[in-house]
């Protein structure tokens, strides 16, 4: 299971405009062994991830605020390394996800949120998402290293997200260095 939380900030060209964004993603997922030649493992099978989030223009729009929801089964595969450098363990480790089938939250070009929750105008504002309208992917490379009893992850992380949903495109990209702590279960 991983938890992600991205804060990111970013202006327009002209620099008269400032973006804020905010996302939270919830993966669980559950991987089989695929037997391959030793030191490399292969991993594959499904995950499940929920994400939500908003993007906040400081310019003055009908929407200043743009909320981001969607729910998804994706493909998952990853492949580790295992080496020795001296008597010093390390575990090197690529995981590629790939978002298949989902729901996703997509109000139309200028319709507001007092129109859709205050006077009940929801048509059009959950989508089936898959291929056709979105693309997400996501690489991520991490190196383990033994410290003591603990074990420190630390890796690279690139999200691709992109929708084409009721004629308004959206990209984020994301780069993200991490550092965090292992534990087995």
């Amino acid at each position: 299971q991983r938890i992600d939380l991205q804060f990111a900030k970013t202006q327009n060209g002209a620099g008269s405009a400032t973006d804020y964004g905010f996302l939270l993603n919830y993966d669980l997922g559950y991987l089989y062994q695929i037997p391959f030649a030793s030191p490399v493992t292969w991993l594959a099978g499904a995950s499940g991830e929920l994400m939500g989030g908003c993007i906040y223009n400081t310019r003055n729009t009908n929407n200043p605020v743009s909320a981001k929801a969607q729910i998804s089964l994706n493909l998952t595969t990853q492949w580790l390394y295992r080496l020795q450098i001296g008597s010093y363990p390390l575990l090197l480790r690529y995981q590629f996800d790939l978002p298949t089938i989902g729901v996703g939250f997509a109000p139309h070009y200028n319709q507001s949120y007092y129109e859709m929750f205050g006077l009940g105008n929801h048509t059009g504002m959950v989508h089936f998402q898959s291929f056709h309208n979105r693309f997400v992917m996501r690489h991520c490379f991490t190196v383990d290293l033994p410290v003591g009893s603990w074990v420190m992850r630390a890796g690279f992380l690139h999200d691709h997200y992109a929708t084409d949903i009721n004629s308004i495109r959206s990209h984020i990209l994301s780069n993200t260095f991490l550092l965090g702590v292992v534990k087995k279960f």
